[in-house]
């Protein structure tokens, strides 16, 4: 419905009756803190979109962030009672009960930082400066991605000093950055691409940064500009050359592309056929491109 009201125009409503299942939720003390994290989440945008014929990326985005945006706004104070009761309580231990107070932690932090609140920016420093655990330094880093405060970028660089030398926590960091809903998230991605903790020949590297891009951020990957179709197409075709098998999989990211609108639609027509046209193209990626033009 909110899609629909984009659609036309019109101001988006708040869903209220929604909202408000939020509260029972939020304050129902039997419910199991790691089944309690997953009530209240939403669906991401991928899985959104598989509900529309024609899908538009746009919206689905906007329509999302207004719903969590208006869940914030409504329960705020018994999040941050819930937030505070656990941070106190502390989350350590491998126990499944510590695992699941951990993931609730992140998810209630994920709405309490939402509009750059200062509350919410201070407990997500606070959750990842004093963390005893990756889960939460990751939970605190996830809530600041979509903040445009200097906050995030604080700890995004803190992280960095700290686990620099380690390879995989790294692939963890650049997923976040390549995920991010910021204007900013095409150039973080290709200023990331020359870090040190980089490596463009390494497949985990690429999947993380490129992989992570075209695929779990249809907002910028599926830019109205075609920009993150370009740099995407640019990639494959850059990458087929010393590795066509990492090349295939990233052309497989176009793989849905007739789902898109009319637009959007022309715009990877033409980066597929620009791919096709490299001189000395893989079997590999031919073989996908070629398929992916021909459905």
């Amino acid at each position: 419905a909110l899609c629909d009201e984009l659609k036309f125009g019109k101001p988006m409503h708040e869903p209220k009756q929604f909202v408000e299942c939020f509260g029972p939720i939020l304050r129902d003390t039997k419910i199991d803190p790691h089944f309690k994290s997953f009530l209240l989440g939403l669906p991401n945008e991928q899985y959104l979109a598989q509900f529309f014929e024609v899908v538009n990326v746009d919206a689905i985005h906007l329509a999302r962030e207004h719903i969590l945006h208006a869940i914030a706004r409504a329960h705020r104070p018994e999040m941050t009672r819930l937030f505070d009761e656990i941070a106190s309580k502390g989350t350590e231990g491998r126990e499944i009960e510590s695992a699941g107070l951990r993931s609730l932690r992140s998810r209630l932090l994920e709405y309490l930082a939402l509009g750059d609140d200062a509350g919410g920016l201070d407990r997500a420093a606070r959750q990842r400066q004093n963390a005893k655990n990756m889960t939460d330094e990751i939970g605190a880093l996830a809530a600041l991605n979509r903040s445009k405060s200097s906050v995030r970028r604080q700890e995004l660089q803190s992280f960095y000093e700290k686990w620099k030398n380690e390879a995989l926590v790294m692939n963890k960091w650049l997923m976040l950055q390549a995920s991010s809903p910021l204007e900013s998230a095409l150039d973080d991605v290709q200023r990331l691409s020359e870090d040190p903790v980089f490596d463009k020949n390494n497949p985990n590297k690429i999947s993380a940064l490129y992989g992570a891009f075209a695929r779990a951020n249809p907002t910028h990957f599926h830019a109205k500009s075609g920009s993150g179709y370009r740099f995407m197409a640019d990639r494959v075709i850059e990458i087929d050359s010393r590795n066509p098998q990492i090349a295939s999989r990233l052309a497989g990211t176009f793989n849905q592309w007739r789902t898109m609108d009319d637009e959007r639609q022309s715009l990877v027509k033409t980066e597929l056929k620009r791919i096709l046209a490299k001189p000395g193209l893989s079997s590999n990626v031919f073989e996908i491109v070629s398929k992916a033009l021909a459905n």
